[in-house]
């Protein structure tokens, strides 16, 4: 098992789309490549990958992914403690 206690995973905001007849958007990440200053350690692994999504239109997560469009973002994954999860 590793020692590292989150990964720490560089993409972009590819798409945001309106779904039609629904109050959702559609929310496309894609991993970043490309090998710029801040982004060598990461990229040197050549990450693959895409991250899909529906977020409620009215929410505060609608409106930062609009904000987002184009650019890049980070996603931490970390290990979930079970014994204080509420079900």
């Amino acid at each position: 098992m590793s020692n590292a206690e989150k990964v720490i995973a560089r993409f972009y905001v590819s798409t945001v789309t309106k779904q039609a007849n629904f109050a959702n958007l559609s929310v496309t990440l894609l991993p970043v490549t490309r090998k710029a200053e801040d982004n060598v350690d990461w990229a040197k692994y050549t990450p693959s990958g895409k991250l899909e999504m529906n977020v409620s239109t009215d929410s505060p997560a609608a409106r930062w992914f609009e904000d987002m469009l184009g650019k890049d973002v980070a996603m931490s994954f970390e290990a979930i403690d079970e014994s204080t999860t509420q079900s």
